[in-house]
């Protein structure tokens, strides 16, 4: 890119480097740090006072990577939050399995090159579902406690989960079932494929929100369009969504359908 002080690229070439990306300050040093996920690997380079310029090779220079990703074609998404409430940077992998790395109060909360075993835990589709390559994540707080929450959202099976942060980690293998919030968006018809946090009611809590995708071909299920559109849950502090929460259930789940007939997911606010 012309006027950029330095490019990275991925190994391989086909590594899709940049799928999915954050910027955030993992190491607690006050310098934005870089994590960039792939074609099943995520690269981690820590800022330092001396930069890189040119061209670089982004497996010869990362300070950690991640790899190994149980089935992943891609790695879904990422996101950073404070899911344990200790004011430190933790990080989201998505994927098929997705995982969580915690912040540290000493060292890197990543370094070297580990695999799955790495992680804090394990998120685990549930065995009854069909497998998604795909997995959506945002931290978001539902229910105003001060901790970050995290939100999933997985297309190829129409189904979204929240699970609730809170100081005690999460470790180990952790089944999606278990989630604190179920969301299932009808089969194929509706399928939520990115989750992202917004104060859509203007109450001072986070919601949050799913674009909506049809993966049916068809133009409507039920009362609302599915070619493009999203869903709002609203959070709340005395009476936050919780157990499964589906279209029909109302608890604050609001649909729009696509805007301006162009094709593309529209989206609103709704209180």
């Amino acid at each position: 890119v012309a006027g950029s002080n330095n490019t990275y690229w991925g190994y391989p070439a086909t590594g899709y480097l940049g799928d999915s990306l954050v910027v955030e300050d993992l190491d607690g040093d006050g310098r934005d740090d870089i994590v960039a996920g792939g074609s099943s690997t995520v690269f981690v380079v820590y800022s330092k006072s001396s930069r890189h310029t040119g061209s670089q090779d982004i497996s010869s220079i990362a300070d950690a990577t991640f790899g190994g990703l149980v089935g992943s074609v891609l790695v879904g998404r990422l996101t950073v939050g404070d899911f344990n409430g200790d004011s430190r940077t933790d990080l989201v992998v998505g994927g098929l399995h997705s995982y969580i790395f915690y912040g540290k109060s000493t060292g890197l909360p990543l370094s070297g090159t580990s695999d799955a075993g790495g992680s804090s835990a394990e998120f685990v589709m549930p065995s009854s579902s069909s497998t998604s390559l795909y997995v959506g994540v945002a931290a978001v707080d539902l229910n105003d406690d001060g901790f970050d929450d995290i939100a999933f959202a997985t297309p190829e099976n129409a189904l979204g989960f929240v699970f609730y942060g809170s100081s005690t980690k999460l470790t180990g293998m952790v089944d999606y079932a278990n989630a604190d919030i179920h969301f299932n968006f009808g089969g194929n018809d509706y399928a939520p494929w990115f989750v992202t946090r917004l104060d859509a009611n203007n109450d001072g809590v986070d919601d949050l929100m799913m674009g909506i995708h049809n993966m049916t071909g068809s133009t409507a299920a039920g009362p609302v369009y599915t070619a493009g559109g999203a869903a709002v849950i609203n959070g709340s502090a005395t009476n936050p969504p919780q157990g499964a929460v589906t279209p029909a259930s109302g608890n604050g789940l609001k649909f729009m359908g696509q805007l301006q007939n162009h094709g593309w997911g529209g989206c609103g606010a709704g209180g």
